[in-house]
């Protein structure tokens, strides 16, 4: 029930099937905050014990989702979460220590509250993909302008740096191109 990479958990699989042939090895992904659910956070488990998992945990009021898939599919679930749940944290963590040295904590907080009222993190993530189609090059340039502003309040930009180079590169493959999956982002 650890976090941790899918090539972890599908080697941690290989070697019990190696060592320990009757174990039925279940990969688990908990995909929430164990506060306050504890016992009924969500749980995303996948390989050969899964369903035996499930079956156990179930009657224990567990939640308990069984996702097909190669070992380890449930960590690679988790991890794609936790780049953009772990990623927000840090953009905040960022964001918000210049806008405290600068004295524009509330204002900033206000501002963001009024661009996004009442939208779900899935709204709110598949509007500014479709924004970075529509205009990427000009939000890159705006976020290395902000590189240069936290460099001059004293904040090394490590998130704003990065996030930058990557609004970059998603405008240079191009805007509304055939790179685009099903979803619209590239």
């Amino acid at each position: 029930l650890n976090s941790c990479g899918p090539h972890v958990k599908a080697q941690i699989g290989r070697v019990l099937a190696e060592k320990a042939p009757g174990v039925h090895y279940a990969s688990v992904a908990v995909m929430s905050a164990v506060p306050p659910l504890r016992h009924r956070v969500p749980l995303v488990a996948d390989g050969p014990g899964a369903r035996l998992l499930q079956a156990a945990l179930q009657p224990l009021g567990m939640n308990v989702e069984v996702l097909e898939g190669p070992l380890g599919t449930a960590a690679l679930l988790k991890m794609c979460r936790s780049v953009l749940l772990k990623g927000i944290e840090a953009v905040f963590l960022e964001g918000l220590l210049a806008a405290e040295k600068a004295g524009l904590t509330e204002r900033v907080l206000a501002s963001l509250d009024a661009s996004f009222p009442g939208k779900s993190l899935r709204e709110i993530g598949t509007y500014l993909v479709e924004r970075h189609g529509q205009h990427g090059a000009r939000r890159a340039h705006e976020l290395h302008d902000a590189v240069e502003t936290l460099e001059q309040l004293g904040i090394e930009p490590l998130v704003t740096r990065g996030a930058w180079q990557r609004l970059s590169q998603g405008a240079k493959a191009g805007a509304g191109d055939a790179a685009q999956d099903s979803h619209g982002w590239r």
